[in-house]
């Protein structure tokens, strides 16, 4: 789940590239914002090829999203994205079963080349994600 949570979203949304089977969904409305819906199916082990790389960067990023699929025990995944004006990615959506469970990941983007201003919170309302992760696992074993 770490792991997970530190993909690089640009990463994970260009993998919908490698799906065989990709198809506009429709026209849909998110948070206001007009959109085009586009949905497929990728197996990770067809991911290994480098059609989706275009440049060394760019297949390194993928290569680890790769690696942290197959870490994870998925094989293949649903990937949703909605594209709005500008050809901007509004919404994405990836959903798998992985060997501990579902996963189901979905990132909004609400603005693009923005400042953005980041309070941190008050420490009462903070917890340690890595060590939560490892109580949790120690309780399923």
């Amino acid at each position: 789940m770490q792991q997970q949570a530190d993909q690089d979203p640009a990463a994970q949304a260009s993998l919908l590239t490698q799906s065989d089977d990709v198809k506009k969904v429709g026209e849909e409305t998110v948070d206001g914002v007009r959109t085009s819906h586009y949905a497929g199916v990728v197996e990770v082990a067809d991911l290994l090829n480098e059609r989706g790389a275009k440049s060394a960067l760019d297949a390194e990023r993928r290569k680890k999203v790769i690696e942290q699929y197959q870490q994870l025990g998925v094989s293949k995944l649903t990937l949703d994205i909605w594209i709005g004006p500008g050809d901007r990615t509004v919404k994405f959506r990836e959903r798998a079963q992985a060997a501990q469970g579902p996963l189901d990941v979905s990132i909004r983007f609400f603005d693009v080349n923005k400042p953005v201003r980041v309070q941190v919170p008050p420490a009462s309302d903070t917890v340690d994600l890595e060590q939560k992760l490892k109580e949790a696992g120690k309780r399923l074993g």
